[in-house]
């Protein structure tokens, strides 16, 4: 079987398990008590991406001076001292912002869906099941992004982009330093977008749920390159559709890794080569 034949052939049967999934999900229309904690999930959503853009990002740091006051003497020295020292703190605060991240995305959304809509884990895509069973997406998919990656690397102002934290450029080990770092806020960006905005609406949206948080996922990215931000309305949407038809997050969370391992990589390189 050619490439072509073999292409169109999953995507066939990526669309009938789309609509698979979307008539085993969706429930009986008409409102009901929980519609109301649905509600309350999208302002949970909504909170916790206005505390990170407000109060968790690399420039909002300040928001601890009163909390190492209770500590120290002097909360504004310590905050300096951690946060403006030459070397590590633009590595401070990047680690600030994707600890908040990973705390405001992915722990707050679980505590909600937990104790108000009463989801587990594996009702909200935290199960590797569906992930290793359809690992073969990832290899598609990434394989699909290498082209584009490759060509936007060569792009003026890629490489002065990425790695975001500049210090990650110097060498080796603070390359990785800043990886171990920076990846994992993934984990909370897949749960909030393709996991608590996604698989507790199911049963009144169906398979449109998928299209629900995709404003706002594109909305996080200003401020990046603008083929990223308009990117990000296509990601979101293969992303969720995955998440969707899985029911895992993982292979979501794998190729955000991937994509980003290599875009910082990528960039890097590049400026090695050109120093």
């Amino acid at each position: 079987m050619s490439l072509r034949a073999r292409l169109t052939a999953l995507g066939q049967r990526s669309a009938e398990a789309l609509v698979a999934q979307d008539q085993k999900v969706r429930g009986p229309v008409g409102l009901d008590a929980g519609d109301l904690k649905l509600f309350g999930a999208l302002v949970v959503a909504l909170a916790v991406i206005v505390w990170v853009d407000t109060f968790g990002s690399s420039s909002k740091t300040r928001v601890l001076i009163p909390l190492f006051a209770l500590f120290v003497d002097d909360g504004a020295e310590l905050h300096r001292g951690i946060f403006f020292q030459k070397g590590l703190g633009g590595f401070f605060r990047y680690a600030y912002w994707s600890l908040n991240v990973l705390l405001a995305y992915a722990l707050v959304p679980f505590v909600y869906a937990r104790f108000v809509l009463g989801r587990t884990a594996r009702d909200l895509g935290w199960s590797t099941q569906g992930a290793v069973k359809h690992w073969r997406i990832y290899i598609v998919l990434f394989a699909l992004i290498a082209g584009p990656l490759l060509v936007a690397s060569q792009l003026p102002g890629f490489a002065q982009t990425y790695p975001i934290y500049r210090g990650a450029r110097d060498s080796l080990p603070r390359f990785l330093l800043w990886e171990l770092v920076y990846l994992p806020q993934f984990i909370g960006v897949e749960f909030l977008f393709r996991g608590f905005l996604v698989f507790p609406f199911e049963r009144r949206m169906g398979l449109y749920a998928v299209l629900l948080p995709l404003v706002p996922y594109a909305m996080i990215h200003f401020g990046k390159p603008w083929p990223e931000v308009f990117g990000a309305l296509a990601a979101g949407l293969v992303l969720g559709g995955i998440a969707f038809v899985t029911r895992s997050l993982w292979l979501g969370v794998a190729i955000h890794v991937s994509v980003a391992l290599s875009m910082d990589s990528l960039a890097t390189l590049t400026r090695w080569w050109n120093a």
